[in-house]
């Protein structure tokens, strides 16, 4: 039996199957707070549809209550609802639905309008075309938003503050920690193995999905990155575009070539929470400016825009990163460095009897969602997450990555006599003698002795004591007098 509706409170001309839930009167009538605004909208609009409302009987009555929300719900995002409560782009109604959204972005002063999950930047008059191709409306009055990347906030037109989010969460984002237990081997085999075959240690694998499961809980930058060193195959592009991306949106998280991140212009920066910097080579050619720029996307609070024909502007750095190299100085790590975690990657995977590209991709796929459940239950150390691991291969990139005076220092200081006597110049070492390889002392060593035992690691060099002076001081290794008779001349730490 069909009712209609009361008089003066819905559409005269509306006739009902049902009457609507006295949820649905409430959102109409008092709106919700922010954390129930989606839920509560989908709920509405799905139950008068039910009722037999027609799609713009419903937006006029939801539009009330979420004008009404606090923080209020746009427009857009209440056709976004609807167009979720009658179905998808098969529904032939889906055009009337979603009408598109044109709006003024402030900063710019352009014109732009969202149609389909799609921000395109339009002229006036090419805004009027294509509303008209549409079938829809322009606004008597643009609305003007400020466009943000607010990786902490799910709301993409905040009408309280007049804003345009262009971060969109991802649907693992939006997951929560459940009480399941995932044991890896059975519910993501596939990803386990690749994750493997790229961190073949299990106590550095452990530590990098920690902070991966870090970034996913929290959505926040971490203070320090993940380098994997290895040859090509090993599972780094796997795991960037068939793991990461989909984990963090795929729009969100891009792949930057060498000469990208060595170019003044950075665009590549803008409306990103992830960024793979792939085959990174560090030479000694603006071996600084690249340090520093390195260093501030990872760690800065902020980071500076150059654009191509913009003027420089400062974002908020929303970025963490990963770098994907063969060389073996893929960036420069120093002595004491608190950004790097340094990982030596498995071999190729194509050698492996299990990886066969294509089934390995799907299988990927359809174990997403369970390791995603499984970093989101991951008790996470979050100070692992912002503090990197010391290991071997760290150790041997921040041995290649010293001059010849800062590795001859640090070596001093650690009284590491057997690496002076295993990298001696097979034609250098005849002329040390093993009493002068015993004077090696933990705190000081004879000046003569020092350029000696520096001239046979070096060979042809022929540096003198006052270059080697004037070196050592920079790196905490001064000058000073023995206690002996002849107050031999001394270097001293």
């Amino acid at each position: 039996m069909q009712t209609s509706c009361p008089e003066g409170e819905w559409n005269e001309s509306t006739t009902m199957t049902k009457d609507p839930r006295k949820s649905t009167f409430k959102f109409i009538a008092m709106g919700v707070s922010k954390g129930e605004r989606d839920n509560e909208c989908f709920k509405a609009a799905c139950d008068l549809r039910d009722c037999g409302y027609g799609d713009e009987d419903t937006f006029n009555k939801l539009i009330d209550g979420a004008e009404k929300c606090d923080p209020p719900f746009s427009e857009f995002e209440v056709r976004q609802k609807i167009l979720s409560a009658w179905g998808r782009e098969s529904d032939p109604r889906y055009s009337q639905i979603l009408q598109p959204y044109a709006f003024i972005e402030s900063s710019t002063g352009s014109y732009f309008y969202y149609n389909k999950d799609k921000l395109k930047l339009a002229s006036k008059d090419i805004l009027k075309e294509s509303f008209k191709s549409f079938g829809g409306k322009l606004p008597d009055i643009y609305p003007v938003y400020e466009f943000v990347f607010d990786v902490h906030n799910d709301i993409m037109f905040d009408q309280l503050n007049w804003t345009l989010n262009q971060f969109t969460p991802s649907e693992y984002h939006l997951m929560s920690p459940n009480k399941e237990k995932i044991n890896p081997l059975e519910s993501f085999p596939t990803i386990n193995k690749v994750l493997s075959n790229l961190i073949p240690n299990k106590m550095e694998r452990d530590y990098f999905i920690n902070w991966l499961a870090a970034i996913l809980q929290t959505r926040d930058k971490m203070m320090t990155s993940f380098v994997f060193i290895g040859e090509q195959g090993s599972g780094k592009g796997i795991t960037l575009d068939k793991i990461i991306k989909p984990l963090f949106g795929n729009n969100q998280v891009s792949q930057v070539e060498d000469e990208e991140l060595k170019s003044t212009f950075n665009g590549w920066i803008i409306n990103k929470c992830f960024i793979a910097f792939n085959e990174v080579a560090h030479d000694n050619k603006g071996r600084n400016s690249l340090n520093s720029k390195i260093k501030s996307i990872i760690t800065d609070p902020t980071v500076t825009v150059n654009d191509k024909n913009l003027r420089t502007y400062q974002i908020r750095n929303s970025i963490n990163t990963v770098f994907f190299s063969n060389e073996h100085i893929p960036v420069l790590v120093e002595r004491g460095d608190r950004r790097f975690n340094i990982i030596k990657t498995g071999g190729n995977l194509s050698k492996l009897d299990w990886f066969k590209p294509i089934p390995v991709f799907e299988k990927i796929k359809s174990e997403l969602t369970s390791f995603a459940q499984y970093l989101w239950n991951i008790n996470v150390n979050y100070e692992n997450a912002n503090t990197v691991m010391e290991n071997d291969a760290k150790n041997a990139l921040i041995e290649i990555g010293q001059n010849m005076y800062e590795e001859f220092a640090t070596h001093l200081k650690k009284n590491n006599v057997d690496w002076f006597v295993e990298n001696q110049d097979i034609n250098c070492f005849n002329d040390l003698t093993e009493d002068e390889i015993n004077k090696i002392m933990p705190n000081k060593i004879t000046k003569d002795l020092a350029v000696k035992l520096f001239n046979s690691l070096h060979p042809g060099k022929n540096i003198t004591t006052n270059q080697l002076t004037k070196s050592l001081k920079l790196y905490g290794i001064d000058i000073g007098r023995n206690c002996d008779v002849e107050r031999t001349r001394i270097y001293e730490w």
